[in-house]
């Protein structure tokens, strides 16, 4: 399990200049979402509406039970219309819902596809599972080279930018640290005692050091 608890430590002294406050697409547009949300969004902040429409997913899969038909809308709704990964297979969002309601979460854990798969933990249990995909394992493989070897998941980006960012995911995969599995950077974000937190930091910061491997630093995803 790694340690993480140093983790703002080290941001602050690698990466003074960066602002990570959570930003994405706000308010949002797309209407799904907003419709499943149901209340208004006036005088929310970004990060407070993810925070609680993860919350609407969890109670949402919670009370779907054992209905595969309802849990598999709602998976689609997390990967497809929030996260925007829009390539997972029909039978392969089918199989996630089947270990969601079989209580299977080891196929779950594997990482493979952990981009999507994460979303879908995160929904169903936020206090213990957080979301990892390739710009939150950048922040972390540039924060913790010396000490960890994190497993990068192909990111989603246009083809004027695959070059650089190949180029710079090359470098970090060569860190000969210690290997830390999707279930460790869980563990190791819980106990600094603001996982959720952390991982939306990350996610800016993972953002930042790809815009930053591109001269050009293209905005687009």
């Amino acid at each position: 399990m790694p340690d993480l608890t140093d983790i703002e430590t080290r941001i602050k002294r690698q990466y003074p200049e960066v602002d990570l406050s959570y930003q994405w697409i706000w308010p949002p547009t797309n209407q799904k979402i907003l419709y499943f949300y149901g209340e208004p969004i006036d005088n929310l902040k970004e990060e407070d509406f993810t925070v609680r429409l993860f919350h609407k997913f969890h109670d949402a899969l919670i009370s779907a039970a054992g209905d595969r038909d309802q849990v598999l809308k709602i998976i689609e709704l997390i990967v497809r219309e929030w996260g925007g990964i829009r390539n997972n297979k029909p039978a392969t969002l089918a199989a996630y819902a089947d270990h969601l309601i079989t209580g299977n979460l080891k196929k779950l854990f594997v990482t493979s596809g952990i981009s999507s798969k994460s979303k879908i933990l995160a929904a169903w249990d936020p206090e213990q599972y957080f979301i990892y995909d390739s710009r939150v394992a950048i922040a972390l493989q540039k924060l913790y080279s010396e000490k960890y070897k994190f497993h990068i998941p192909n990111p989603k980006i246009g083809e004027n930018r695959k070059i650089q960012i190949k180029r710079l995911i090359g470098e970090l995969k060569q860190s000969r640290g210690e290997r830390v599995d999707y279930l460790g950077f869980c563990e190791g974000l819980r106990n600094t005692g603001h996982g959720s937190q952390l991982e939306k930091k990350l996610f800016i910061l993972g953002k930042y050091i790809q815009e930053q491997a591109d001269p050009r630093k293209f905005s687009g995803y």
